[in-house]
């Protein structure tokens, strides 16, 4: 787990991922509505590779249960 706090967060976790060679990234659901304005879609290009991003909803269902390992 790492946290970044930049300015520029999107230049900020390209350059990570690819230094790091990441492999999985976890963010929040976007709010920007087309794809040139979706930091994950540009995210998603600016990579090039193999990188699994996954998207945390904005909203649950409210039936869903969220489960934490105890390590976290």
């Amino acid at each position: 787990l790492s946290v970044i706090k930049e300015q520029d967060i999107e230049s900020a976790l390209t350059k990570f991922a690819l230094e790091q060679q990441v492999d999985l990234i976890v963010m929040g659901e976007s709010q920007e509505v087309t794809k040139q304005q979706n930091m994950i879609h540009r995210l998603e290009n600016k990579l090039k590779r193999d990188v699994i991003i996954e998207i945390v909803p904005l909203e649950f269902a409210s039936d869903q249960s969220i489960v934490l390992p105890a390590s976290l």
